[in-house]
């Protein structure tokens, strides 16, 4: 039976369209299975900083009252204090986070009772003193109990950090093996549609060359025309298919490979830091900023890419609120440097809270990383209302920049001023414009070269009464 060229394209293009479906829909499960995977990772990430931190505030309020019981003076006492306030609300925090794991929770079960002893063996320490009763044979015995308590809690917790960091090596190579099995898939999926298509071609092909006997030249060259059409379409196709498998792996591949950086670096460091000079010390930390830098890049990247995918969560915003905090958070490290900030009174609107914090932790980052080198530095924050939408602005006296390159401003890694002068990844300003239109605004950059920058962005006005409310 002979079959028409329609029939054989039409049962070709149905195979490839079955074809791309189950494989969209693998990817998607292969794709879900990456994100839980990378989300167990995390949480166990959570639980080995949470165990360190109470065994920090252990030794913070240890060395507090060692201080006291060798100077009698009482400041020495304040991070003893604020030790033991942190120490209980974190061990609970630690076996929510541990809930479904029975061994963690039985050794935190221990350590509920050798936590409060250490601590009770310092306060009593702590009495002794204050009451001017404090043999050297009292002081050794508490000193010594309170090392064997202290070496319990010490093995508790290498115990717990033992088996959790042999369970984020397991999550890691899962995660991996998902990334891997993503990049089979796509390019699984890229070879099939490319088998299809050429099949799809040949058929066409086949029927054509039997009409160029019968047909004048026209023909002929309409033919090679259609041809060329379809062999560039073929081509770009498989570009693109290859661009978005670069994409994931540049995203997802690159983690690995500068966690060990980091890994090795921080080994060289700890244990052959006095074999090496200072221009070797110098070299490491280098290799060491570099590493986070790029690790920074990729977090940024990442950002900008899941920006398009996570939903909006609407909830009504304490915008004046929200920037106070935000520039306190920016500056809390070096408060005596912070810029001066003069701040409105903004009027609350209805957006994404996280989305809309990263706005301000970009813009007002920006404004004191590029107003430092001012004599006073200063940031405003203001906003107007007009035509149904809220306008906000954010303004410094810094260097500013030229505004004939103000429309690379918002693009990925486009960057007005050097690394050398000003650190950053080049994305932030990117996020910023994904985040506004995300909400249905629009966003723009104003300045003059050294006579500073203002940025700008709109919001639409929403009844707030319709939202959840922003408490923090």
């Amino acid at each position: 039976m002979k079959f028409s060229l329609t029939t054989k394209v039409n049962a070709v293009l149905v195979l490839m369209i079955a074809s791309l479906v189950a494989i969209g829909l693998f990817s998607h499960q292969v794709n879900r299975r990456g994100i839980d995977d990378a989300r167990l990772v995390a949480h166990t990430q959570e639980v080995l900083r949470t165990e360190e931190k109470i065994l920090s505030l252990l030794v913070t309020a240890e060395s507090g009252w060692r201080g006291y019981l060798l100077s009698g003076e009482e400041s020495f006492l304040d991070p003893y204090q604020t030790a033991i306030q942190t120490i209980e609300p974190t061990l609970q925090s630690l076996r929510q986070l541990t809930a479904g794991e029975l061994s963690h929770q039985q050794r935190l079960d221990d350590l509920d009772v050798l936590v409060p002893l250490r601590l009770a063996l310092g306060k009593k320490s702590i009495d002794f003193r204050r009451a001017n009763q404090a043999e050297s044979a009292d002081l050794e015995s508490l000193a010594v109990e309170g090392n064997v308590v202290m070496d319990r809690i010490r093995v508790l917790f290498q115990a717990m950090a033992d088996e959790e960091n042999k369970l984020l090596q397991r999550r890691l190579i899962a995660a991996q093996a998902s990334s891997a099995r993503a990049s089979v898939t796509i390019l699984g999926g890229t070879l099939m549609t490319a088998l299809f298509f050429f099949t799809a071609a040949f058929f066409i092909n086949h029927d054509l060359r039997l009409r160029m006997r019968a047909e004048n030249e026209i023909h002929r060259l309409n033919t090679e025309l259609e041809e060329r059409v379809l062999q560039r379409t073929a081509q770009l196709e498989a570009a693109n298919s290859e661009l978005e498998a670069f994409s994931y792996s540049v995203s997802h591949d690159l983690r690995a490979p500068l966690r060990s950086v980091n890994g090795y670096v921080s080994m060289l460091e700890e244990d052959c830091a006095d074999q090496l000079d200072a221009e070797g010390n110098r070299l490491l930390g280098v290799i060491s900023s570099e590493a986070k830098r790029m690790g920074r890049l990729i977090d940024d990247l990442l950002s900008f890419s899941r920006l398009g995918r996570q939903k909006v969560e609407r909830m009504s915003i304490d915008m004046t609120r929200l920037v106070r905090g935000e520039f306190e958070y920016l500056t809390r490290a070096e408060p005596a440097s912070a810029p001066r900030l003069e701040l409105e009174t903004l009027p609350a609107v209805s957006g994404d809270l996280a989305m809309l914090r990263q706005v301000f932790s970009n813009l007002l980052s920006n404004a004191i990383k590029f107003s430092r080198t001012r004599r006073n530095p200063l940031v405003q924050v203001g906003s107007s209302h007009s035509n149904g939408e809220i306008t906000f602005h954010v303004k410094d006296n810094g260097v500013g920049f030229d505004e004939r390159y103000r429309d690379k401003l918002f693009g990925v890694f486009q960057r007005l001023h050097s690394q050398s002068e000003f650190e950053g990844t080049g994305v932030g300003l990117a996020l910023v414009q994904r985040i506004i239109h995300r909400h249905g605004g629009k966003v723009w950059a104003e300045s003059k070269l050294n006579k500073g920058a203002t940025f700008s962005f709109t919001l639409p006005t929403h009844p707030p009464t319709r939202d959840k409310q922003h408490q923090s």
